[in-house]
């Protein structure tokens, strides 16, 4: 360059020095990461240092870009690679094929493996032992015992005994043990039906008590003064059949008419006295029930002569 005032030519500028080179070598970004502190981590670009601390790039994080997908496309068929939607995914994403589960053994219509047959036998083994472990305390027959379950309460006032001399008991004991029915089952049943049996005679009982109760407060002792003349009239047989107090009072009637024979007033006018003996006081004026107890009274005392 020549200078301007003295026409000399001015000095060349020198060219700034360049660096000297460094006596590490450039480590890529693809090298082992570096753990920062040593001498080495020092001696790294900022660029090296940035891509160890940001570590492997995540496909999966980044953004879906139509453009940039075929740039991509564009720069891998021009270095002759496949692009990248057409490159298979890595071994960790890859389906793997099924575990082969052996050779297969067609039996009849159906395939099995030599790993099936061996565990088909293993249930059935073990089914074979608890059935055996079953019919060993499976009870016989006769060993089943006619016992309700601990849980089975009547209701109060009402008590469920269980006749063991009942022919349907013994029924009962032979199709437990037909169907393999253990104690407890066996038990249950019998629950069953007591839970019946004790519901119908609770019902008896108390219809049999509002029945009662429509006689008054004398309708026991009314009862069995009726039963007693049933049975002084032979009509034991049908003494279970009067559960109504319409009954007891129809019964009561008919034997009051059937002891005055269905006539008059008895008059004593034109025959003899009768014997002061045989003479019942104040029977005109008794009840039913009083006059057959003194009526009964009478014939024991004519039978002691």
């Amino acid at each position: 360059m020549t200078d301007i005032a003295t026409g000399a030519s001015a000095p060349t500028p020198a060219s700034p020095p360049s660096p000297a080179p460094s006596s590490a070598p450039a480590q890529p970004a693809s090298s082992a990461p570096v753990t920062p502190g040593p001498k080495a981590w020092a001696e790294m670009p900022a660029e090296q240092r940035h891509a160890q601390l940001r570590g492997p790039a995540n496909d999966r994080a980044r953004g879906y870009s139509p453009a940039v997908a075929q740039r991509e496309a564009a720069a891998a068929r021009a270095a002759g690679e496949a692009p990248p939607g057409d490159r298979p995914p890595p071994a960790a994403d890859q389906q793997q094929p099924p575990t082969d589960g052996g050779a297969k053994f067609k039996v009849g219509k159906f395939e099995v493996s030599e790993q099936e047959l061996a565990d088909l036998r293993t249930r059935q083994a073990a089914d074979a032992v608890r059935k055996s472990a079953f019919d060993a305390a499976l009870p016989t027959p006769d060993a089943y015992r006619a016992e309700l379950p601990s849980d089975f309460k009547p209701p109060a006032g009402v008590e469920f005994k269980i006749d063991t001399a009942d022919p349907a008991l013994a029924q009962f004991k032979q199709f437990a043990h037909k169907y393999r029915l253990p104690q407890e089952a066996f038990a249950e049943g019998l629950a069953i039906y007591a839970g019946k049996e004790v519901g119908t005679q609770g019902s008896i009982d108390a219809a049999r008590a509002a029945q009662i109760a429509k006689l008054g407060g004398a309708g026991p002792a009314r009862i069995d003064n009726l039963m007693r003349v049933m049975d002084g009239n032979g009509l034991g047989v049908v003494k279970s059949g009067v559960f109504s107090a319409a009954q007891v009072e129809a019964l009561e009637t008919f034997f009051a008419k059937l002891e005055n024979q269905g006539a008059a007033p008895f008059s004593q006018k034109h025959r003899v006295a009768p014997d002061d003996a045989d003479r019942i006081p104040g029977y005109e004026n008794m009840s039913f029930e009083q006059r057959r107890f003194a009526q009964d009274t009478l014939a024991s005392r004519r039978n002691s002569r």
